[in-house]
């Protein structure tokens, strides 16, 4: 193999390497801007990619600023986001608090109120637990169908959690 070849092989393989590229960098700070100005939509995106790719677009707790944007906005699914950013950052009762706020709020989406039923199921034997987890959780249970049935599973883990 001549020299020249094996430099161009190098190089193509040393750009192919780059983890990030020009066109990525670019997106997160156009993502950045239009947050900046208050677009709800490409707050929740930035907190996604946060959340997903790392440091290298910023912290988990930028991410979480992000989502709460983006939920003060009224943004679909981003109350979700921010109780699992809450979550992974190792703040269990705060999580716990959200996906509650998640699984009571009739303008998420069932998907999410259903998946945040699941989440405060988990997470049961790492908060302490109240008198009022269990009487919002039975509120949202008599909501009925797939919700209120979750809704009733974790109510039922609560009360035996609280020896009710």
């Amino acid at each position: 193999m001549s020299m020249r070849l094996l430099v161009l092989l190098s190089l193509l393989t040393a750009a192919c390497a780059t983890p990030h590229g020009v066109a990525e960098r670019l997106h997160w700070e156009d993502l950045a801007r239009r947050a900046s100005e208050g677009e709800a939509r490409a707050a929740h995106q930035l907190a996604l990619e946060i959340a997903w790719r790392g440091q290298v677009v910023g912290t988990l707790g930028e991410a979480r600023r992000w989502a709460e944007r983006a939920m003060k906005a009224g943004d679909p699914g981003s109350g979700a986001l921010v109780a699992r950013i809450t979550e992974a950052l190792g703040e269990k009762s705060a999580a716990f608090e959200r996906w509650l706020g998640v699984a009571e709020s009739k303008g998420e989406k069932g998907l999410f109120r259903i998946y945040a039923l699941a989440r405060i199921g988990g997470l049961l034997d790492d908060v302490p637990l109240k008198g009022t987890h269990l009487a919002r959780l039975l509120k949202v249970a008599r909501e009925g169908g797939p919700i209120g049935a979750s809704a009733g599973r974790s109510a039922e883990g609560v009360a035996r959690r609280l020896s009710i």
